[in-house]
């Protein structure tokens, strides 16, 4: 994996639609995500904890949930707003880019 710089890691343009999140970094990349995945992979405590202790009762079972808006939280990364009114996971942008990098192999956030 590349070294991280604040250039790689700053979003230059972020756009979604009804199933995918896109973002432009300022370094000429680009990661798309697909939505049910982003809500899958939370990074709240809460998400975490039932990943780790009831996988069975995984997020976002039913498609019906879509992303509503995002918001940039500081310099660091997005919070994602969801229909089901979950809102509390902030995704940094470190870990959106290391999960754009790793193509479709995106990692769980810890």
């Amino acid at each position: 994996m590349t070294e991280r710089t604040l250039k790689n890691t700053t979003p230059k343009e972020i756009d979604f639609n009804t199933s995918e999140l896109t973002i432009d970094w300022k370094d000429g990349e680009r990661s798309t995500f697909p939505l049910e995945m982003l809500r899958r992979r939370c990074p709240c405590a809460e998400c975490r904890r039932i990943r780790a202790t009831r996988p069975e009762h995984l997020v976002m079972k039913s498609r019906d949930i879509v992303l509503l808006s995002w918001s940039k939280m500081g310099f660091y990364g997005l919070k994602l707003n969801w229909s089901d009114g979950h809102d509390t996971g902030i995704y940094t942008y470190d870990f959106l880019r290391g999960a754009g990098d790793a193509g479709k192999e995106y990692p769980v956030a810890p």
